[in-house]
């Protein structure tokens, strides 16, 4: 058996076969992520650990780990490229661009982490905490440097189960992200002669095995033991209108476009459990910039929709809204607004989409964003927490915003938030990947902050979510549709991730790089 895995991997990993074998790699472990599900892939990270075991310089260690996260993130992220399809004629030529070259800019965190390794490579037991620590802390500074970008966590990895993902609400993504890629990475040990079946490899096998049972089982003893009340009295409904993104900015369809959003409003109640008390919607929640006018400043058109809701209906929709500066710019925004067309509560999106809302260094990038409009979106002051009557307190969360761990939610001492509110518009993306996989990111959120969510979607995937991240109500990509559900609570207690957030896991962190100094060279 050694004989035929040294004879196959050496004849792969010579000449010019080794970069494409490990871009191969790369990609095979990206087939864990949503919506593939495919778990084993991801122990492709066991095969990298041989690879960085075997490299001599940091130079070396740097290409290999880069090629690999290239091959990681071209999986994971090529549906990006279908956003610049919705004008081909104006942006097709960045297709080539987004493909490859985001995914090699994202592969240089790990690249200039991993170089670091043959510093501290000691034992194999001990590189495969080294490997893991480091990776892990490249995809938290990629989260957090420059305007951020925390897509293609492994611990997404697990989102398919309800009772895997509820570590999440103790370490966090970053944490359970550290958590998967060691268990991924702890087989290694068995691909080594030496190490084979030696004290330390078995412990580091024992651990691999635990984790994930201990993580089942603490998420399936709390779901056991979840407590989520529904208040019969708040009926709240979610559209999605499945509009085209070509029409969607059009001007001569924008009163179809609202007049679509009307008629699904008022389609009759559909809710079996529990019955009914009353036959009135408390809340519509149409998606981000379902709305394209300026809300704000348009009381005509804002009574006229109030007007053709429900009675005594709020709408919580999406809207552009002019910046308070000289300097013609907009907000992405969401507003509250009241039956009686006044506007309740905004909140202005903090984060804005690299290319597609603005244009970093315009002054000397000769490209256009990629969303329509008057001019560039200018970011809001910050996060808010909300004050909505019969829902309390709310955090708004527009588009990707929802994909930053530990900053969704304004942190107060009191009036905590109870409910996350997120609209979106997922049609820039296809069919594909992309939005299951931001729906999955999107869950997350609600199981770290103990939250329920609630995700309006132009199209894309909208829901009701509880506080422990289980599916509710959903309507599917591409479809047109109403969805009603009472309004749930958070958890009873708040979570250890909503009071310490990325504390426990930069803890987590720090006592493993503890553990793995002194360096001592100890080849098992």
């Amino acid at each position: 058996m050694w004989d035929k895995y040294f004879l196959i991997t050496g004849y792969l990993l010579t000449g010019w076969r080794k970069p494409i074998s490990i871009i191969l790699l790369g990609m095979t472990s990206a087939t864990a992520l949503p919506p593939w599900y495919f778990i084993p892939g991801i122990f492709s990270f066991s095969i990298l650990a041989i690879l960085l075991h075997k490299c001599t310089n940091p130079i070396e260690t740097a290409c290999t780990a880069w090629l690999f996260s290239f091959g990681y993130h071209l999986l994971g992220i090529h549906w990006l490229s279908n956003a610049f399809l919705i004008e081909s004629d104006k942006f097709a030529f960045l297709i080539p661009i987004t493909f490859l070259g985001l995914p090699a800019v994202l592969a240089l965190f790990p690249a200039c982490l991993l170089s670091l390794f043959p510093l501290i490579s000691t034992s194999i037991p001990k590189n495969t905490i080294a490997i893991a620590s480091l990776w892990s802390l490249s995809d938290y500074i990629r989260g957090h440097l420059f305007t951020g970008f925390p897509w293609n966590l492994t611990s997404y990895a697990v989102s398919f189960s309800d009772s895997l993902s509820q570590l999440a609400s103790v370490f966090g993504a970053y944490g359970l992200n550290f958590l998967i890629i060691f268990v991924a990475v702890g087989p290694s040990v068995l691909l080594v002669k030496r190490c084979f079946w030696t004290k330390h490899s078995i412990s580091i096998l024992i651990l691999c095995f635990l984790i994930p049972f201990v993580t089942w089982f603490s998420g399936m003893v709390r779901l056991l033991e979840a407590n989520v009340t529904t208040n019969s009295n708040v009926l709240i409904r979610i559209v999605q209108a499945n509009i085209s993104q070509k029409d969607k900015w059009r001007p001569e369809l924008k009163f179809k476009n609202i007049s679509e959003y009307l008629k699904l409003s008022n389609l009759p109640i559909k809710i079996n459990y529990p019955a009914p008390s009353k036959q009135k919607i408390d809340f519509i929640i149409w998606p981000e910039t379902a709305v394209p006018a300026f809300l704000a400043n348009d009381k005509k058109l804002r009574t006229s929709i109030m007007r053709a809701l429900p009675t005594s209906s709020r709408l919580i929709t999406g809207a552009p809204a002019i910046a308070a500066q000289p300097k013609i710019q907009l907000h992405n925004s969401l507003f509250v607004i009241s039956s009686e067309a006044n506007i309740e509560a905004q909140y202005d999106k903090v984060r804005l989409v690299p290319f597609g809302e603005y244009v970093p260094l315009k002054d000397w990038l000769p490209i256009s964003k990629v969303v329509r409009g008057l001019a560039d979106f200018r970011a809001g002051s910050g996060l808010k927490i909300l004050n909505v009557p019969l829902l309390g307190f709310i955090s708004p969360v527009i588009c990707y915003e929802i994909i930053f761990p530990g900053n969704v939610i304004k942190e107060r001492e009191e009036n905590q938030s109870n409910l996350i509110i997120n609209l979106t518009n997922d049609a820039w993306f296809g069919d594909g990947a992309g939005p299951r996989q931001h729906l999955a990111i999107a869950k997350m959120r609600a199981i770290e902050e103990g939250i329920p969510l609630i995700r309006s979607a132009n199209t894309g995937i909208s829901g009701f979510y509880d506080a422990y991240g289980r599916t509710m109500g959903e309507i599917n990509l591409n479809q047109e549709g109403i969805l009603d559900q009472y309004l749930t609570s958070p958890t009873p207690y708040r979570t250890i991730y909503s009071r310490f957030g990325n504390s426990v896991y930069l803890l987590l962190i720090l006592s493993c790089l503890i553990f793995i100094f002194p360096k001592r060279k100890d080849n098992c």
